[in-house]
């Protein structure tokens, strides 16, 4: 999952989502009073879909060696 940070543009240079925003794939309904309880139907059908593409799709994988990281501790030349 990813959270939008910048807004994001077409190639021909409109905005993508300007005034109208992502529709989502699956809908699903926060009741206020659930909500007041801490229940949150939202998070909750995402965790549901997340871990039942977990055990369906076996072709993720984590790369076998990971990218090295900048070394930060030093100040940039």
């Amino acid at each position: 999952m990813t959270r939008p940070e910048f807004a994001n543009f077409g190639l021909d240079g409109t905005w993508a989502l300007e005034g109208w925003g992502q529709e989502p794939d699956i809908e699903v309904d926060n009741h206020p009073a659930r909500m007041a309880k801490g229940i949150d139907d939202q998070l909750n059908r995402a965790v549901e879909e997340i871990l039942k593409d977990i055990k369906t799709n076996k072709k993720r994988q984590l790369p076998k060696k990971l990218p090295e990281f900048d070394d930060r501790s030093k100040p940039r030349r």
